[in-house]
């Protein structure tokens, strides 16, 4: 079974956060953090992947990185049994970023 889910931020509104210590403390990693043009990427990953599995988990157990052609990698922790792909990107345009996630579900 394949599920989907999909985010849109406007980047002006995601700047106020920017500098929010406990919130960024909250949603990233450390290493997450090193490219800040990256932050709102990462955020919209993490927001479509929540979407595609139907509910909210701890922001921390679902890790961006990037691998050599720019393209995101979603590594889930603590997610439980079930998970058996995830695949994922973002792009942005002007004012806005969209992510899009999909995962498929053991049978």
């Amino acid at each position: 079974m394949f599920k989907a889910g999909v985010d849109i931020v406007l980047n002006s509104r995601f700047d106020k956060y920017k500098e929010d210590s406990s919130f960024l403390e909250k949603v990233f990693h450390p290493f997450e953090l090193k490219d800040k043009k990256k932050m709102i990427s990462i955020f919209a990953l993490k927001e479509a992947f929540m979407k595609a599995i139907g509910r909210k988990i701890n922001w921390k157990d679902i890790e961006v990185t990037y691998d050599s052609f720019g393209k995101p990698i979603l590594n889930i922790s603590d997610f439980g049994e079930g998970l058996k792909k995830v695949d994922g990107s973002a792009s942005h345009d002007g004012e806005y970023t969209i992510a899009f996630v999909v995962i498929e579900l053991e049978e």
